[in-house]
């Protein structure tokens, strides 16, 4: 999921504040509460401390200050309340975190746990170019950058509101919702890939119509 949403993270101001509403429990009837009390960031951290790359540029991406526009501009603000979460993550997961950048080798991935600490102590530290390999093409299928709760999943046109959307949503997951039935079947095997109904499923089960 981290490697699918770095395509698609930096300036999308839609997608950042997704993240951020999982983590503040804002939208609890779209974004349930994991059983282990986990969050995106919690997870996205861990795995960044397991080795993944992904994970850490996702993080790197979604705290990154965009120097061309004010503090007070939406995805500055946004940036913001990311750096303030993972500044109340445990002490002993920042205490990883410092020791991953100071591990005293040149790897990608302790550079990104530098880069990190310093954003987490408010320091406005740009991502080198260079300090990622180029996306190479992904064979996961699309992570869309619109809110799909109120825009067609397919087409991507805003839902009128004379629609009946509850019976075109998603009844599992209630994150997409489509124009029409023919727009839900054709989209059934993407959002079937990412509907939290196959979180954890073997990925040779079969996957059902959502």
């Amino acid at each position: 999921a981290a490697e699918a949403l770095c395509g698609i993270m930096y300036g999308e101001v839609t997608i950042i504040e997704e993240l951020l509403d999982e983590v503040m429990r804002t939208h609890a009837e779209y974004c349930p509460a994991r059983a282990d009390g986990l969050t995106l960031l919690d997870i996205a951290l861990e795995d960044m401390l397991q080795g993944s790359i992904s994970a850490a540029r996702l993080l790197l991406l979604c705290t990154e200050h965009d120097s061309e526009w004010p503090d007070e501009d939406e995805w500055n603000s946004f940036v913001q309340a990311v750096i303030v979460a993972l500044r109340a993550t445990s002490s002993s997961k920042r205490h990883r975190i410092a020791e991953l950048a100071n591990a005293g080798d040149s790897s990608n991935l302790a550079h990104a746990a530098a880069i990190l600490t310093k954003r987490m102590h408010h320091e406005r530290v740009t991502i080198p170019e260079g300090l990622f390999d180029k996306k190479q093409e992904s064979c996961l299928p699309d992570v869309l950058p619109f809110n799909t709760r109120f825009c067609c999943a397919e087409c991507g046109e805003n839902l009128r509101a004379d629609l009946p959307i509850e019976k075109l949503r998603c009844e599992i997951c209630k994150n997409v919702a489509y124009c029409s039935q023919k727009h839900a079947n054709v989209d059934q095997e993407r959002h079937a890939f990412w509907c939290c109904s196959h979180i954890g499923a073997p990925s040779s089960s079969s996957q059902s119509s959502t």
